[in-house]
């Protein structure tokens, strides 16, 4: 899915995926879905995007190599002054046809029960 136009992934749920690339597109966030799922993903590459935040990743997962390179990730230099870390929220608004949705995230709530166990290799340079 590289080298496309996508704006976001929302609710990713594809547990059996090993390697995801979605780098070079334009995506501003990027949403596992929630629940218990264990998921099988490796290696997610969402590098030379506009992620505003760290990815909210699947809860279970095997996740070993992160590549976020050259995003806009000071998104939290902002909003670490003004606000306590359990302020960090932020709000999704989801359009699909006539269904409109308002997810509301505490960034470092879903940050914190991300499985990070695994990862290797993290990669997070050159982010605004």
């Amino acid at each position: 899915l590289a080298y496309n136009n996508l704006p976001c992934i929302v609710d990713f749920g594809l547990t059996q995926l090993r390697s995801l690339n979605v780098s070079y597109n334009v995506l501003e966030w990027f949403l596992a879905a929630g629940g218990e799922a264990a998921f099988e993903l490796e290696t997610l590459d969402l590098s030379h995007n506009q992620l505003l935040f760290f990815p909210l990743l699947p809860q279970y997962s095997k996740l070993h190599t992160l590549l976020l390179r050259d995003n806009n990730m000071g998104f939290y230099r902002d909003l670490y002054n003004t606000s306590s870390p359990r302020e960090m929220v932020a709000q999704f608004l989801l359009v699909d046809g006539n269904v409109t949705n308002i997810t509301t995230v505490n960034l470092w709530e879903e940050f914190s029960s991300s499985d990070l166990a695994d990862l290797r290799f993290l990669d997070m340079s050159q982010n605004q």
